[in-house]
């Protein structure tokens, strides 16, 4: 796994989805994308010394699947953008190594309200966008 330590940290573990694409072959990967906003960052959160860069900010979580099935696939890559992602991605980081399915994913039970919830609820595929783009979700 790795993290990048900035306001809004980035963390990732696996494959990059373009990696995934070259090991696998493109017709084998379906991604999962969305946009969030943490429910921590709603008021009186704002009101916080971040509050400048949490008004303006939007995360981003991908994860990227072997395979077409919603919940046979292995996952082989997670990315995300956000609060706290650096502590969220050790976990996913052996529940890949582990050989986790989106399955899997899908019946975790996030921690609500958390960065690390979104990995549990992701079901935007980027073949079910048609060339759009994610949509913002939250509570």
């Amino acid at each position: 796994p790795t993290t990048i330590f900035t306001p809004l940290e980035y963390s990732c573990v696996g494959l990059a989805e373009e990696d995934a694409e070259k090991k696998y072959g493109k017709e084998n990967i379906e991604t999962y994308l969305q946009l969030f906003k943490p429910l921590e960052w709603n008021p009186p959160a704002q009101e916080y010394p971040a509050a400048p860069t949490r008004s303006e900010a939007t995360c981003f979580a991908k994860v990227i699947v072997q395979g077409k099935s919603p919940t046979k696939g292995r996952v082989v890559g997670i990315h995300i953008i956000g609060d706290n992602t650096g502590e969220v991605i050790q976990g996913f980081a052996l529940l890949i190594k582990k050989g986790m399915t989106k399955g899997d994913l899908d019946a975790l039970v996030g921690v609500h309200p958390t960065s690390g919830e979104v990995l549990t609820t992701m079901d935007t595929s980027r073949s079910s966008l048609g060339g759009g783009e994610a949509s913002l979700k939250g509570c």
